[in-house]
């Protein structure tokens, strides 16, 4: 059988459409996809519950951790490039 020979019937074997997985939004016309985005920029922008004192301070020092992590690595690397340099100098 080869290509010359195959007829599309238009039935669908396995529906892949599952909603929540990565790729859904996709199929979703313009129209949908804007009202899903100012739905939640609405809820982003106008949540009636306001962040606690505690959870501002919890997601600063989230952010100052990831920070820390990040130039540690960059840092780490530096080092050990620049000893693998001195070590080849010698």
């Amino acid at each position: 059988m080869g290509k010359d020979d195959f007829e599309d019937d238009g039935r669908t074997i396995c529906n892949m459409d599952v909603d929540g997985m990565p790729g859904s939004v996709f199929r979703l016309t313009r129209q949908e996809r804007k009202a899903d985005r100012a739905a939640l920029k609405k809820k982003l922008l106008y949540d009636d519950e306001p962040m606690t004192r505690s959870e501002y301070w919890r997601y600063t020092w989230y952010s100052i951790l990831a920070a820390l992590t990040v130039m540690g690595i960059i840092g780490g690397g530096m080092i050990l490039f620049i000893a693998i340099l001195c070590l080849a100098w010698r």
